[in-house]
């Protein structure tokens, strides 16, 4: 089976001057994993909508919206990306 391009994998949605994705958790950890350190990743938390919210060092934010996942599965995802060194605020 092929991979889906990035055209597919996710649907993008403007909201409010801010890009925001919606994709699974997989293709979320399939994009991130290039820049899981804290050398590129500023920040990492959740908003109060539930979506994803990453800050680059560059100044640029990526938002997420992972519909195919739980609460506990993102705790855990933020749980990881903090024993990397990436600063995650609640």
């Amino acid at each position: 089976m092929q991979n889906k391009s990035l055209l597919t994998k996710y649907k993008t949605k403007l909201t409010g001057g801010t890009i925001m994705k919606t994709c699974s958790l997989n293709d979320f950890m399939e994009e991130i994993n290039p820049w899981l350190d804290k050398d590129y990743i500023r920040e990492a938390h959740v908003d109060d909508k539930g979506h994803f919210v990453l800050r680059f060092r560059d100044g640029m934010k990526n938002v997420y919206y992972i519909d195919d996942c739980n609460e506990a599965q993102v705790k855990k995802v933020l749980k990881d990306l903090q024993k990397k060194g990436i600063p995650v605020t609640q």
